[in-house]
């Protein structure tokens, strides 16, 4: 299970860098598309959090990141799993705010 994980997620990290190498080396389009390489680098490093705690869905959680706020969406079991999943966002270096917008099924 835990290496079905880790492959899943390297298919994501590779899937979120390669998008984001697109924009970035895009000659000059990043302003307009309002990604930066700061960004997708903060949603991979959420993500990794995320995958490395048995706690967390990380399949389940969808995350964005702009400018140092990172955006929470999607579903969790439960009250303290919504919660840790914040604390692992807020522990990521460069998160300045979390919009937490996960529903507790």
């Amino acid at each position: 299970m835990k290496t079905l994980k880790l492959c899943s997620l390297l298919v994501v990290l590779s899937a979120l860098t390669a998008c984001a190498s697109l924009v970035i080396g895009g000659g000059g389009n990043t302003q307009q598309s309002g990604i930066s390489q700061d960004d997708a680098t903060m949603t991979n490093a959420v993500v990794s959090a995320f995958v490395n705690d048995a706690a967390v869905p990380a399949f389940d959680i969808q995350v964005q990141s702009h400018q140092g706020v990172v955006t929470l969406s999607g579903y969790v079991a439960s009250l303290s799993v919504r919660q840790r999943a914040v604390s692992l966002a807020e522990s990521v270096e460069g998160v300045q705010q979390v919009r937490n917008y996960l529903k507790i099924r």
